[in-house]
């Protein structure tokens, strides 16, 4: 179910009553306990593959790959199917081999008329491991994928793109929505002695969300180099240098 509402293709997103459905439980059962910890997005069957050594990339859904993408520590979304007047970002290009796993088109490319309206949403995490927007990365991603969608009920992805992905993964556009995550400090452990054995539990502190003060490239706190890398892909829309890098000239 994950990959395939990450990519877009979800039967949730065909069906918008569908959000208050069984097939939405899942979802809303999260949305109802946030305050635990969720994991990067993997590939369960893909743990044992990896872990003997006939891998070289972690078992990550491709659009989250922390391998060969999410180097700028970004993700987002973009949805197409919003109402009028709530889009906030313009489609600019695509290139179709970044995400091929999504769309299941080898290569290719595409760019947009000014028409390709979607509402786009993301979020940064810091470098550091132990940094709350590390560590709470998951939960981030489904506030933007999952939170979206049932909050503000947008669905569908961009043509050719998948609906959530690093930003590597994704089409350039002209604005992101930042998101941030913060969590209460009493995160921890607990120590008990029960019969005679020490006990130790995981607490989690409480989660919440809220847009960010400013937009997604403002509020990246990568280095001078990360933050032009994503500028690129975000806000600039360099169509032009896009189509002459795949020998495209418009007649």
């Amino acid at each position: 179910m994950d990959q395939a509402f990450m990519d877009g293709v979800s039967d949730l997103h065909l069906d918008a009553s569908s959000q208050l459905s069984a097939d939405a439980g899942r979802i809303l059962r999260f949305r109802q306990n946030t305050n635990n910890r969720v994991e990067w997005p993997e590939y369960n069957e893909l743990s044992a593959y990896t872990s003997q050594g006939n891998s070289n990339s972690l078992p990550t859904l491709d659009n989250f790959n922390l391998t060969d993408s999410c180097q700028l520590r970004t993700a987002m979304c973009c949805f197409s199917n919003v109402p009028i007047g709530s889009t906030n970002a313009k489609i600019c290009t695509n290139d179709m081999s970044d995400n091929r796993k999504s769309h299941h088109i080898n290569g290719g490319f595409g760019f947009y008329s000014t028409n390709a309206d979607a509402f786009c949403v993301g979020f940064s995490w810091d470098s550091a491991p132990d940094s709350t927007s590390n560590r709470y990365k998951g939960n981030s991603l489904l506030d933007i994928a999952y939170g979206t969608f049932m909050d503000k009920g947008y669905t569908q992805s961009t043509e050719g793109a998948p609906l959530c992905g690093c930003v590597e993964k994704m089409p350039a556009v002209t604005n992101v929505q930042c998101r941030q995550i913060s969590v209460s400090s009493n995160e921890g452990y607990t120590l008990t002695i029960s019969s005679g054995s020490l006990v130790i539990n995981q607490t989690s502190g409480s989660v919440s969300f809220s847009d960010c003060s400013n937009d997604l490239i403002s509020s990246f706190s990568g280095n001078v180099e990360e933050k032009q890398k994503l500028t690129k892909r975000i806000s600039e829309c360099p169509k032009s240098e896009f189509l002459s890098q795949h020998f495209y000239v418009p007649g």
